[in-house]
């Protein structure tokens, strides 16, 4: 009896090993998961960032790709923070009054 459970545990654990090897080479993650909310640019400010950050990527990402995680206003701009799907962290972009972006960084710590 001692080596029939031996034998079972042992199929057991094989059938486990296999099921996730199977799961993780048929279906692989996101770089990095969207944040819940995003939304397409709403205003000129936004628009523009998103197109500074497409040109920044070389091609790599259409700006049509890209969404907007979060947009604050103030006096001396707006602070745009946009999600990137094959990006680890967001990136982000400070566009002046006039809409000209200034900066345009990627928001990971390095």
């Amino acid at each position: 009896m001692k080596h029939l459970n031996t034998l079972t545990a042992a199929a057991l654990a094989t059938l486990a090993l296999s099921a996730c090897v199977e799961q993780g080479s048929t279906r692989p993650e996101p770089v990095a998961a969207a944040p819940t909310t995003t939304r397409a640019p709403a205003d000129q400010a936004e628009r523009n960032c998103v197109a500074a950050i497409a040109r920044e990527l070389g091609g790599t990402v259409s700006a049509s790709d890209l969404r907007v995680i979060s947009s604050e206003f103030s006096q001396a701009g707006t602070s745009v923070t946009v999600h990137v799907p094959t990006a680890e962290a967001p990136w982000a972009c400070v566009v002046d009054r006039n809409g000209s972006v200034s900066r345009v960084y990627y928001t990971a710590e390095g």
